[in-house]
């Protein structure tokens, strides 16, 4: 999505408002015997109680319709999990909460992981913070995709992590996902050139082992196939000209 008016940069702004309180408080509920259908349950009707809908409930990505309105991964479990009422939230557990609003028709998304009463991982997750933040950064005026890849790629293997491969960020707006595809890896000054006022989810998925993925037992959720942990951290933003807007 390109922005073209004032209108449209205050209804995703709003969007994104939505995105990130109802992201706040979902990160407030996971706790030890919490389990993930609950957490998606209350994501779900604060929402609804914001004026938003759920961007990821029915949506179907090709592998059929989404039945959640988050995706709540826990340690090895990369993305895309389906929430169960089965799966409850333990001490030490790294747990992702992937969350979309859609608001007057234009779509927010954002992740975030914790630990869970924990500070064992705190480095592999700050890893993931700060490899964000520098890709974030990149997202200006004349900068390629290639730009905003990289760091991500970078900043974790310096830390001695990897990146998914298989896995991208993408343009959001009117639909959930649109192009480009944001891969986590990359090269400098490559790919296609980034627009002003163009809307972006970029995204981090990462693991301390290898980036082999599997597909989950759900049907949906991708699963380090070494079984090692693993997290992801997504902002929305807009690409300006000097410093871009981080809208969720």
């Amino acid at each position: 999505m390109i922005i073209k008016n004032t209108n449209e940069l205050e209804v995703l702004k709003k969007s994104g408002a939505i995105c990130k309180k109802v992201l706040e408080e979902g990160i407030n509920e996971v706790k030890p015997g919490v389990s993930t259908y609950f957490i998606d349950s209350y994501l779900e009707r604060r929402i609804k109680e914001l004026g938003g809908t759920p961007s990821f409930l029915g949506y179907d990505a090709g592998g059929g319709p989404y039945p959640f309105s988050s995706c709540i991964s826990i340690n090895h479990q990369l993305v895309h999990t389906l929430p169960s009422k089965n799966v409850l939230v333990k001490k030490g557990d790294l747990v992702t909460i992937d969350v979309g609003v859609v608001y007057k028709g234009i779509n927010t998304d954002t992740a975030y992981t914790v630990e869970v009463n924990s500070k064992k991982q705190t480095f592999f997750l700050n890893t993931g913070k700060k490899a964000l933040k520098k890709a974030v950064n990149q997202a200006i005026v004349g900068n390629k995709i290639g730009d905003i890849s990289f760091f991500m790629e970078d900043t974790a293997l310096k830390a001695g992590f990897n990146v998914s491969y298989d896995l991208v960020g993408h343009g959001i707006g009117y639909k959930l996902h649109e192009p480009p595809q944001i891969p986590c890896y990359g090269r400098k000054h490559s790919g296609e050139r980034l627009n002003e006022n163009q809307v972006l989810a970029i995204e981090i998925m990462y693991m301390q082992g290898e980036n082999t993925l599997a597909l989950g037992k759900d049907g949906f959720s991708f699963d380090t196939k070494d079984k090692s942990l693993s997290a992801q951290f997504e902002h929305t933003v807009v690409v300006s000209k000097n410093k871009p807007i981080i809208i969720v």
